[in-house]
């Protein structure tokens, strides 16, 4: 899924209250943005053999999975779309001057991240097999997801929440030219841990960072810096109902049903600019 252009704007302020003390804020809108795709659904033999298996069952879902034909179809395509919001952040700061040489940031941010309570994926074309499995499913339900499967969209359950994060940082004037940099701030994660997943496999996040101001010349400055990024997932079995649900009504995204799984994301950005006047 993609689209060419997004628009959002942002605001910010910057408040020197007295030489050594500076407060800032900053707030970035959200968006709320279509973006078209494709999508293509391979059936494997496991999935057959599901439905072959259902097909057996003298109730009201076996006359449904009898209806599937599924062994005429191995592949669905269509095209899709999707709607979705992207969060609206907030945060505010303090630089505080220590010492002639020393300074330190403090920031509060906060992220909206609860507008993700669902992806609803709608199919341009009908796919009749997730129809029909959608029939199964709500035979079948018993409050466990949310969600909804169906011949003409697919809605996936998120229910994320809004998080506030803090972060701190250190500059330390080494000269009247170069400067050195520390950074650390630690994101709780905005997905509850029963709701913990691979379409966004991150945890709680640690990012460690470092790096430099060099004032080159009146007119030129160079800034540096190097981020370590670190989370982790760890999901019990049963733990949480998009991956490792074994509610027998889970159908939606749940792809390791009874499994114990854990998950690591382990980054190293670089960055840097040079600016200058003219």
């Amino acid at each position: 899924f993609e689209r060419p252009l997004s628009t959002t704007f942002n605001v910010g302020v910057l408040w020197d209250v007295q030489p050594w003390l500076s407060l800032g804020m900053v707030y970035m809108s959200g968006a709320r943005d279509r973006i078209d795709g494709d999508v293509r659904i391979d059936y494997s033999p496991g999935v057959q053999g599901f439905v072959n298996n259902l097909a057996q069952d003298p109730t009201v879902v076996g006359l449904i999975a009898r209806g599937v034909g599924l062994e005429a179809i191995s592949v669905d395509e269509t095209p899709a779309s999707l709607t979705l919001e992207y969060p609206q952040h907030f945060s505010v700061g303090a630089s505080i001057k220590v010492t002639p040489r020393l300074k330190t940031n403090i920031d509060i941010k906060w992220t909206d991240t609860a507008v993700w309570d669902e992806w609803n994926i709608q199919f341009e074309e009908s796919v009749q097999f997730l129809g029909v499995l959608g029939a199964i499913v709500q035979s079948l339900d018993q409050g466990t997801t949310g969600g909804y499967l169906g011949a003409d969209s697919l809605v996936l359950p998120r229910d994320y929440e809004s998080v506030w994060t803090w972060a701190i940082g250190f500059e330390y004037q080494y000269t009247d030219r170069l400067a050195f940099r520390l950074g650390y701030e630690p994101r709780g994660s905005s997905i509850p841990e029963d709701k913990q997943d691979l379409f966004v496999p991150i945890g709680d996040t640690k990012l460690y960072s470092t790096g430099f101001a060099f004032h080159w010349s009146r007119d030129t400055f160079i800034e540096g810096s190097l981020g370590y990024v670190h989370s982790e997932q760890d999901i019990p079995s049963n733990g949480s109902t998009n991956s490792t649900s074994t509610a027998i009504d889970n159908f939606i995204y749940n792809p390791y049903a009874g499994y114990n799984m854990k998950t690591e994301l382990k980054v190293i950005v670089g960055e840097i600019s040079i600016r200058s006047t003219f």
